[in-house]
């Protein structure tokens, strides 16, 4: 009799080993409604980067803690949001934070290895789940852990995200728009504003309370959209922006492209004053902006509204010129 129910208990066992060893699935709540990605590399060796010397400015810069900050190649993460804006508040205040993860990856293991040996020193102490180490900064406490999963890697983040493999937290909304994205752009921000409902309704009227009518304008879009994408790219990219929001059905999408292409019909007259007086004084500038300008029309598909703003020609050297003079204005002490 004991032999066949130790035999059942190590069948049991091995039935259930696998299960016991699995975080969790997250609530919906929980799962990320903003993913966001910073390409520090593509701003450094790309056209631009090269042009301003970036590699040297930034390894000019003070580092912290002794960490050379100039081998970032990228940083990317994503996060929960508060139910309201009561939970919003509470976080400032030292409350609970939204469930989050951010990865940063360097170009070598010199700058991990100083912040794990930094870790270990200050002995704020380790969590142990599936075979790695996950360490807890003094100053947080258990709700945000450290990982190094592997050589130039650190990833900072909540236990709920962080004992998930492979990451996958987002909402399916937020992974299809994420998906829809490039990884090649130097910046690109991605929402999931129908899962933030709550939150985003409560903040947007409480803005429109001090807005002025332009930018009030503008917030009442925001109950048109499910999700919105946005990326940036002043490296290598033919385009310096690329937005798409998804209206909440078709009749909504129109609503909300026509009431982007009044906003930035306004911001196109504002914008064009502007370059009239800049074509004394700086011709070749004045025809840059002019270009971005003229490019800011917003185009309907379906249930999505894009807008699209090409890289004019020249755009690399106005910048390059613009960041000199600000530089030259602040001092020497902002030089590389």
């Amino acid at each position: 009799m004991r032999t066949v129910a130790f035999s059942l208990f190590l069948l049991l066992a091995a039935v259930c080993a696998p299960v016991i060893g699995q975080t969790a699935p997250l609530e919906e709540k929980q799962k990320a409604v903003l993913a966001f990605e910073v390409r520090v590399d593509l701003v450094k060796d790309g056209e631009l980067g090269k042009a301003l010397d970036l590699g040297t400015m930034m390894s000019s810069m003070p580092n912290m803690d002794g960490m050379d900050m100039s081998k970032l190649k990228k940083v990317i993460g994503a996060m929960s949001a508060p139910e309201n804006m009561d939970a919003a508040q509470g976080v400032a205040s030292g409350g609970p934070t939204p469930e989050f993860f951010m990865q940063s990856h360097f170009e070598d293991n010199e700058v991990c290895e100083m912040l794990k040996k930094k870790l270990e020193e200050d002995n704020g102490g380790t969590v142990k789940h599936d075979g790695k180490t996950f360490y807890m900064p003094p100053e947080d406490g258990p709700e945000m852990l450290i990982h190094f999963p592997k050589s130039g890697l650190m990833e900072v983040g909540t236990k709920a995200y962080l004992f998930q493999d492979n990451r996958k937290v987002m909402t399916d909304r937020l992974m299809k728009a994420w998906t829809a994205t490039s990884s090649e752009e130097t910046i690109r921000i991605v929402a999931d504003l129908d899962a933030a409902k709550g939150l985003i309704g409560e903040a947007v009227a409480m803005a429109k309370e001090s807005a002025d009518p332009m930018t009030g304008e503008f917030l009442n879009l925001v109950d048109n959209m499910n999700d919105l994408s946005i990326t940036l790219d002043v490296a290598n990219s033919k385009n310096l922006l690329n937005l798409t929001a998804t209206g909440v059905n078709s009749e909504e999408a129109k609503e909300l492209h026509s009431g982007l292409d009044g906003i930035l019909g306004m911001a196109k007259l504002g914008g064009n004053m502007q370059v009239q007086a800049m074509k004394e004084q700086d011709p070749e500038g004045a025809a840059v902006m002019g270009s971005i300008l003229e490019s800011l029309n917003a185009k309907l598909d379906g249930e999505q509204v894009k807008l699209v703003v090409p890289k004019p020609d020249g755009f690399n050297a106005f910048l390059k010129k613009s960041i000199e003079q600000a530089m030259s204005m602040m001092g020497p002490s902002f030089r590389p």
